[in-house]
């Protein structure tokens, strides 16, 4: 793309700038066009936006850190729209409009910060509109994923899943909007968003994806589970036991599947556990932090990611991207919630006092050895127990 925009064409007729396909030279700096993120035209030069990697040491794991430099230039407003057109070039999938999902009350509740300190000032510097949403109850961010999954795929149904495309203007900075309330606006359509960031732990990236599952549900025609967008609100020990089956959701499920492919998720880490963000980071060799999750938004970087869906013998079913816990591991988790203001040294205390005050659970676990002829999954389902 860059060979095809002319990189030696009218950007070497500009002073003080040169491209190539690697590096942005912008005054007397050049820049890694991997790192930079945006630009401003001022009045007498630009002011450059930039992600780069801090060395690895003894304090830092190679986290990107934001950077914001002044450099004097001739043409300033020339200047910033050739730099604008190249990331465009370079980085064609960066998300146009994106919900950010805040929980306020994750971790030891320091969400909000991390987005005004860490997240908001990559996204603005890469002209990326967003509309925040601070959650004040369990399941607003379930309601208003499973809202905005509905109304886009309602008004596709008679069209092929929608691609990421540039849309809409950001929303006043700094606090939620007037449309952050689900169902505000007298039944409004939802906004479309190219993607959603969710700002907080695990358990908020779940209701993120529970409420996108639901959305896709309720407008797909074959769901294979009645009722979805009515099921209560699961946690990983308050499962109760019964038959369970698990498979994965594209295996049945391919219209649905293909709707949850065009919706890319974020998560900046910010809670007590946020094994997806460190999964993710530690798949491909990144560093896990908020700068490098917003990084990611920037650039429009996108990786696959299988859900799993659980099915009880009582009908209900429930989405899962991380693991279904029982026991002991179950007990951790949700026994320490109490302790939330210590972030993820209450998963390490509780974990102790389990091991001091052990407890006797009782369960039957049966399974079936994989069969080379028997490739019917459904067959698995109906019989698998646990």
């Amino acid at each position: 793309n860059l060979r095809a925009m002319g990189a030696s064409g009218r950007a070497s007729l500009l002073s003080g700038l040169q491209v190539d396909e690697e590096t942005v030279r912008i005054g007397s700096k050049t820049y890694s066009l991997r790192d930079l993120v945006g630009i401003k035209a001022l009045a007498r030069g630009v002011e450059v936006y930039s992600c780069p990697a801090t060395s690895v040491g003894c304090l830092s794991g190679g986290e990107r850190a934001f950077r914001r430099e002044r450099i004097a230039v001739e043409a300033p407003a020339d200047v910033a729209e050739d730099v604008k057109a190249t990331l465009r070039a370079a980085y064609p999938a960066t998300p146009r409009r994106a919900l950010v999902v805040v929980n306020p009350k994750g971790g030891v509740g320091n969400a909000n910060r991390v987005f005004q300190r860490d997240v908001r000032p990559v996204l603005e510097a890469a002209e990326v509109a967003f509309e925040v949403l601070v959650t004040s109850r369990s399941r607003e961010a379930t309601e208003r994923s499973r809202a905005f999954a509905a109304a886009r795929f309602h008004a596709d149904r008679r069209r092929t899943p929608p691609k990421m495309k540039p849309k809409g203007s950001s929303s006043p900075a700094g606090a939620a909007s007037p449309q952050t309330s689900p169902g505000s606006g007298g039944g409004a359509p939802e906004p479309d968003f190219d993607c959603i960031v969710v700002v907080g732990g695990d358990g908020t990236v779940w209701e993120v994806v529970r409420g996108l599952w639901e959305g896709c549900r309720e407008t797909t025609s074959t769901s294979t589970t009645s009722g979805a967008a009515a099921r209560q609100h699961p946690t990983s020990s308050s499962l109760p036991g019964g038959d369970v089956a698990m498979r994965r959701l594209d295996d049945d499920d391919d219209d649905m599947a293909a709707k949850l492919a065009t919706i890319p998720l974020c998560h900046v880490p910010a809670g007590s556990g946020n094994a997806l963000a460190e999964s993710i980071a530690h798949a491909h060799g990144d560093a896990c932090s908020a700068v490098d999750a917003a990084y990611a938004v920037a650039k429009g970087t996108v990786v696959p990611l299988d859900l799993v869906e659980y099915e009880l013998a009582d009908g209900r079913a429930y989405p899962s991207f991380l693991s279904f816990e029982w026991a002991m591991l179950a007990d951790v988790d949700l026994g320490s919630e109490s302790l939330r203001c210590l972030g993820d040294l209450r998963f390490h205390l509780a974990a102790v006092y389990r091991i001091c005050c052990l407890k006797r659970y009782e369960g039957t676990l049966a399974y079936l050895p994989f069969d080379d002829d028997d490739d019917d999954v459904s067959t698995y389902r109906s019989r698998a127990r646990l």
